[in-house]
């Protein structure tokens, strides 16, 4: 089964076969746009958000973005990120945008 992120790539370096290789030449042809996704959001921090190593990894099943240290909920046995179950660790999302966003490198 292909990942979103194999899918993506494939789209962007088709004529690249080497896994690693095509995604470090997707990445650099992908706009901005397609990378990031840019929010303005309010966060409540608490001592365990912190830095420090990974503990735990996991990808939502529903998007596929990856989840760290636990920060997960379970449904049907199926890890699903906050924002997917709707209780999202931030509020007041408002989608950002500003001119150079889909800049592209000069070859």
């Amino acid at each position: 089964m292909s990942s979103f992120t194999d899918r993506l790539c494939d789209v962007y370096a088709p004529e690249i076969a080497d896994r690693v290789g095509r995604q470090t030449a997707a990445y650099k042809r992908m706009p901005d746009n397609v990378l990031f996704r840019v929010q303005q959001v309010r966060v409540h921090i608490s001592e365990l958000d912190l830095p420090g190593p990974t503990r735990q990894k996991v990808l939502c099943s529903r998007c596929g973005q990856m989840i760290r240290d636990g920060r997960h909920r379970e449904e049907n046995g199926r890890a699903v990120c906050r924002p997917c179950t709707g209780n999202g660790y931030f509020s007041h999302a408002r989608e950002i945008t500003w001119p150079d966003m889909n800049w592209s490198p000069v070859n």
